[in-house]
């Protein structure tokens, strides 16, 4: 059975979005426009979460509206939602005891995987609030982490090529992903490595009038230069403002120092743009990369409040020279090291001491790619062609 969940925002197409959500999710949504008849609803209609919008009109804003709503003791959860927090904002929201924060455009199935936990009561407590966004597994809890996610969401209905630029181990498709399912009109993802480029591929994965896509090329800095040709003649032909392809691709570096290299050509170069996007590397977002083992181990069915003394330190020791990338792989080997208990520090240390051995593709793809362009560059060298 489903339960009465409030939504307070002026934003009648965003209320109606969240509206479709939740009652696909089985719950009854009521709606408000602004604090007053929130207000009034709230004391009402037995409510059992509060989905607000720090901006309303009529001079009273989300946090003023809490506050009004605490003190004659109505401790409903809530969650907030805006596109105009700041830091200090967010830490205000925090002490005020809101138990979750989203900043708008936002990742719908995040909110409602925390609706649902505060519902049913599992990690509902103020200790487990998360003011994040959510791409790629990143939950902006970190600074670096929280500066690209807001830039990846202020460019998810960009129709022009994206490019990110991160280290080997960043979470590409995952991010792509997101940001399509975020989107105002969602897009279809599909995945291309540099192996699988040819004109009857592209076609395949992109059949027209079925779109609109986001094409993700994970390993571009590989990409041969009939690689490139066929990339560039889909792009021109299906993207732009008009268009119903959009490209996602993965650099390791920006085109600018990729061109000074001669790493890519000039077609290639003017073709790409300059609409790029940092992802940061594990090290810098610690909160961030604690928050992803949580996640992971909550996901197996531990319940995990925060990561005991010992295991954090040993983490955020590491330099996780392959990011994302390997710190999944990590966890996935001290789970089966562990299994059935939680895994510890000493599965963690055993984990990362052991030889990767099970197959893994998109490390064996970037590693072909890696070598592959490496005898292209030899053979032009040598004048071979």
């Amino acid at each position: 059975m489903g339960h009465a969940i409030l939504i307070i925002d002026d934003d009648a197409a965003f209320r109606e979005l969240l509206q479709g959500v939740f009652e696909q999710a089985g719950h009854k949504v009521l709606v408000a426009e602004d604090a007053e008849s929130g207000f009034a609803r709230l004391q009402q209609e037995g409510v059992r979460l509060v989905v607000i919008d720090q901006r309303l009109p009529g001079g009273e804003n989300g946090a003023q509206l809490l506050r009004r709503l605490h003190a004659l003791k109505h401790r409903i959860p809530a969650i907030i939602v805006s596109g105009y927090l700041n830091d200090d904002a967010i830490r205000e929201f925090i002490r005020e005891g809101v138990e979750g924060i989203f900043l708008k455009p936002l990742n719908i199935f995040s909110l409602l995987k925390r609706a649902n936990q505060l519902l049913t009561g599992v990690g509902g407590s103020a200790e487990r609030v998360t003011p994040a966004l959510a791409v790629g597994g990143i939950r902006g809890l970190s600074r670096a982490g929280r500066v690209f996610a807001e830039r990846a969401m202020e460019g998810a209905n960009f129709r022009r090529n994206l490019l990110l630029i991160g280290p080997e181990g960043s979470p590409v498709e995952e991010i792509a992903r997101d940001l399509d399912q975020i989107a105002e009109v969602p897009r279809k993802t599909v995945l291309l490595r540099p192996t699988q480029i040819t004109l009857e591929a592209l076609e395949a994965a992109l059949p027209s009038g079925q779109g609109p896509f986001t094409l993700v090329l994970p390993d571009a800095g590989s990409l041969s230069s009939a690689e490139v040709d066929r990339v560039v003649a889909i792009g021109e032909r299906r993207s732009g403002a008009g268009g119903d392809v959009r490209l996602v691709i993965a650099l390791p570096d920006s085109v600018e120092a990729l061109y000074d290299a001669g790493r890519i050509d000039e077609i290639f170069y003017l073709f790409l743009g300059t609409n790029e996007l940092q992802v940061p590397a594990l090290s810098e977002m610690p909160e961030d990369l604690l928050e992803m083992v949580k996640d992971a181990l909550g996901a197996e069915g531990f319940e995990v409040g925060s990561i005991e003394s010992k295991l954090r330190a040993f983490l955020l020791q590491q330099e996780w020279e392959g990011n994302v990338g390997q710190l999944r792989r990590t966890v996935a080997r001290a789970l089966e090291l562990a299994a059935p208990k939680c895994p510890g520090v000493v599965h963690f240390e055993a984990a990362l001491r052991q030889p990767v051995t099970r197959f893994d593709l998109a490390t064996l793809h970037g590693f072909l790619g890696r070598e592959r362009q490496r005898y292209l560059d030899a053979a032009q060298r040598l004048g071979i062609f």
